[in-house]
């Protein structure tokens, strides 16, 4: 099973390019319970919508795998995010 965590950003007026960091946490492992597509949310000024893939091994574990943000300093930022996926 697969879960998909989408989030809609703006770069930096002075960045090419704005890089947000995802910590990994809960109770499943990565690579082990789960993987990710990725490890961070990434913007540019042509791209200000990207994804992260969450796919499971195997549903019915109880385990949890949760999301959470760094926000880099400065970034406009409406809100912190985090996120809990059980399987």
């Amino acid at each position: 099973e697969t879960a998909i965590f989408r989030i809609i950003g703006q770069p930096f007026s002075d960045a090419d390019s704005v890089s947000i960091p995802v910590i990994f946490g809960g109770t499943a492992e990565k690579g082990v319970d789960y993987e990710a597509s990725a490890d961070r949310f990434i913007f540019n000024k042509e791209t200000l919508t990207d994804s992260i893939i969450i796919s499971t091994r195997q549903l019915g574990t109880g385990k949890t795998v949760s999301l959470s943000l760094q926000i880099p300093e400065g970034y406009p930022a409406e809100q912190i995010w985090n996120a809990e996926l059980p399987f």
